[in-house]
C-alpha cells in the first residue's frame, strides 16, 4: 500500500487480467461445452489452453538478459514463440474445420462449402498472425472488419437452414472471432493507460499490446473450441489416421513457420549478390538478382522492411546509358506486399521478393554500356517522392539512385573476318583498319578500326596510336578507347563485332613528312601493353601493329 493505494507493476495487473477473463470463460466452457466433446476433441481444447497459458506465463515472468531474448518472448512482438503459438492455434482450428467438411460427405454441399471457407479462413489467420502479411495490406482493419462482417452473415445464414443443435457451436465461432477482433481492432489503437484505477495504481503504465494478445489468444481458443465442437457433433468416432492427423498437425505446422523464416533468409544470403543499401527509414536492399533473357531484364529484389510502413512504396529501374547518361528503357512497379518470411532478429523485419522486368529496346541501344540503376519511391498526396539512400555498399549515380550492375545489350555478329590485321592475346582482334594515305597538322584524322571481341577483361584496356617520322624518329601518339565511352573493353563479349570511327585531331605543329602509323592496347591500370601477332601467329615488336604509312603535308 502507497498512500491509502494499491501499487502494483504491469505485470501483476496482466496476470490479473488473465486472471479476470480466463477463469470465468474457462470454467463455462468446461461446465457447458467440453462435456459434449468426443474424447480427442477434449484432449485438444485442454493441450491448447494450457499451452497458451504456459505461453503467457513464460511471457510474463522471464527476466531477459539480451535483446533476442527479450523478442523471442514479447508478446507484442511477431514470430516469435508466442505469436507461432497463436499461429498454430488458428490454423489448428482451419484444419479442424476442413476435416469436418471432408468426413460430413452426406451433408449438403453449401453446408460444405461453408466449412471449407471457414477451414481455409483460419488456416490464412493462422499464416497472417506469423507473418504479419496484414501489415503488407493498405487499409487492412477496414479489410479484416468487413470480411468478419461477411463471415458472421454467411454463419446465420447457414445457422438458420441447420439443425438447432448445432447452433451453439457458431454462436461460440462468431464470439471467439468478435472476442480476438475486440484485442486486435480496438485495444490496438488506445494510449497506453497510466495512474490511478480507484485505489490500485500501475507502477508505470500498462501495456495494451500485452492484453491485445492475450485477448486475441482466448478469442482464438473459443473458435477452436466451436470448430472442435462441430466435429464432434459431425464425427463423434474419428479413423486412426485422421487422429493421428489432428495430433502431429501442430508440429507440422511449426514446421511449416520454420521454414518460412529461414528458406528465404537462406536464399537470400546464398543466391543473392549480397548488398547493403539502407534507404529512409525501415527500408534496405540485402542482396538481389539480374537475369538478361532475350527481351527483357529481370531483376529480383530481396527487400527487408518493416510492413506499416512498406505500403505506398514502389521501385523503377532504368537501364541507362552510361557515356549520355539518357535511360534508354524503364519499368515502376508498385511494391509488392506480400512478404515472404521474417528475419527471426529483435527488430522482427520482413523479407519482401520484387520482381521487375523490364522491357529491352530495340537494336539502337546494341554495344552501348548500361547501368542498371534502381530507385525507390513512395506514393503521397503530391504524386511519387524518391527516396533518398542513407547508406550504400553499391555505387551511388545519385543520391536516390543505385547502380546494381553494368551490362551490354549483344549486336548482330556478322562472319569473322579470315585475314585480321591484327591478333591479342586476350582473345580480341582488329579486323580492318580504314586511314587516308594523306593529312595535314591540325585537321582531324579519320580513323575507323574495326573489332571482334571476346569476353572482357577484368581491367580495362585503351588503344595507341603512334606516329613515327620516318626520316626524324621523332613521335607522336594519340590514345584512347576503342570503340569510345559507350563499350570499355571489360563488357566486351565473345561474338562482338562492332567498330569505331576515331577522330584524331592533329597537332598544328606536326612536322610534314612520311610518318610510320602503329597502334595497339595496353591496360590503363600498369600501363603493360597485350601481346600481338599477326594472321600467321607471328609476334609484333614491342607488341605494335603495323598500320602502313601517312603523308602528313606541308
Amino acid at each position: 500500500m502507497d498512500g491509502g493505494e494499491l501499487l502494483i507493476s504491469n505485470d501483476t495487473a496482466i496476470i490479473a487480467f488473465v486472471v479476470i477473463l480466463y477463469a470465468p470463460l474457462c470454467l463455462l466452457v468446461y461446465k457447458r461445452l467440453i462435456p459434449r466433446f468426443s474424447p480427442l476433441c477434449k484432449w485438444i481444447a485442454g493441450g491448447m489452453l494450457a499451452a497458451l497459458l504456459l505461453t503467457i506465463a513464460m511471457s510474463l515472468n522471464i527476466r531477459p538478459k539480451t535483446t533476442f531474448e527479450s523478442w523471442l518472448w514479447n508478446l507484442d512482438q511477431e514470430s516469435n514463440i508466442p505469436g507461432a503459438v497463436a499461429s498454430t492455434q488458428l490454423a489448428l482450428a482451419g484444419a479442424v474445420a476442413l476435416i469436418s467438411a471432408w468426413l460430413a460427405r452426406a451433408r449438403p454441399i453449401w453446408q460444405r462449402l461453408y466449412w471449407v471457407g471457414v477451414g481455409l479462413t483460419f488456416l490464412f489467420l493462422g499464416w497472417d498472425e506469423f507473418s504479419d502479411w496484414k501489415f503488407g495490406t493498405m487499409n487492412w482493419k477496414a479489410l479484416y472488419f468487413s470480411f468478419g462482417l461477411a463471415f458472421a452473415a454467411a454463419t446465420a445464414l447457414t445457422a438458420i437452414r441447420s439443425p438447432r443443435r448445432g447452433w451453439i457451436w457458431r454462436f461460440v465461432l462468431v464470439s471467439g472471432l468478435t472476442i480476438s477482433a475486440l484485442g486486435g481492432f480496438m485495444l490496438d489503437d488506445l494510449p497506453h493507460p497510466c495512474g490511478s484505477f480507484g485505489i490500485v495504481r500501475i507502477d508505470g503504465c500498462l501495456n495494451i499490446q500485452s492484453l491485445e494478445e492475450i485477448i486475441e489468444m482466448i478469442g482464438g481458443w473459443l473458435t477452436l473450441v466451436a470448430l472442435l465442437g462441430h466435429m464432434s457433433d459431425t464425427a463423434p468416432t474419428l479413423k486412426p489416421r485422421v487422429r493421428r492427423l489432428l495430433c502431429v498437425f501442430p508440429a507440422l505446422w511449426i514446421l511449416l513457420l520454420t521454414q518460412h523464416s529461414f528458406i528465404p533468409d537462406i536464399e537470400l544470403r546464398i543466391l543473392a549478390r549480397p548488398a547493403a543499401v539502407q534507404f529512409e527509414p525501415q527500408v534496405r536492399l540485402q542482396g538481389y538478382t539480374i537475369d538478361l533473357e532475350e527481351a527483357a531484364l529481370v531483376v529480383r529484389l530481396f527487400i527487408v522492411a518493416h510492413g506499416w510502413y512498406y505500403p505506398g512504396s514502389g521501385y523503377s529501374i532504368h537501364l541507362v546509358d552510361q557515356s549520355s547518361g539518357q535511360s534508354m528503357a524503364s519499368r515502376n512497379e508498385y511494391a509488392d506486399l506480400a512478404p515472404v518470411g521474417r528475419l527471426l532478429d529483435p527488430e522482427g523485419s520482413h523479407i519482401y521478393r520484387q520482381w521487375i522486368r523490364t522491357e529491352l529496346p530495340d537494336a539502337a541501344a546494341a554495344n552501348r554500356a548500361l547501368w542498371v540503376v534502381l530507385t525507390l519511391w513512395r506514393e503521397t498526396s503530391d504524386g511519387f517522392a524518391r527516396q533518398q539512400v542513407r547508406s550504400s555498399d553499391l555505387r551511388l549515380l545519385s543520391n536516390t539512385q543505385i547502380i546494381l550492375d553494368e551490362l551490354v545489350l549483344p549486336g548482330d555478329s556478322p562472319a569473322e573476318v579470315t585475314v585480321p590485321v591484327a591478333r591479342f592475346a586476350n582473345d580480341f582482334a582488329l579486323e580492318r583498319v580504314n586511314m587516308p594515305a594523306t593529312a595535314q597538322p591540325g585537321e582531324n584524322l579519320s580513323v575507323r578500326f574495326a573489332w571482334r571481341g571476346a569476353d572482357g577483361d577484368s581491367e580495362e584496356l585503351a588503344q595507341f596510336l603512334h606516329f613515327v617520322n620516318q626520316a626524324s624518329g621523332s613521335f607522336w601518339n594519340h590514345d584512347q578507347l576503342p570503340l569510345g565511352a559507350r563499350l570499355p573493353t571489360h563488357l566486351w563479349y565473345s561474338g562482338l563485332a562492332d567498330s569505331e570511327t576515331w577522330q584524331v585531331p592533329l597537332p598544328a605543329d606536326l612536322a610534314p613528312g612520311l610518318y610510320q602509323v602503329f597502334t595497339g592496347l595496353y591496360r590503363i591500370g600498369d600501363q603493360e601493353r597485350v601481346p600481338a601477332s599477326d594472321a600467321d601467329g607471328k609476334p609484333f615488336v614491342d607488341a605494335r601493329v603495323p598500320l602502313g604509312a601517312l603523308t602528313i603535308e606541308a
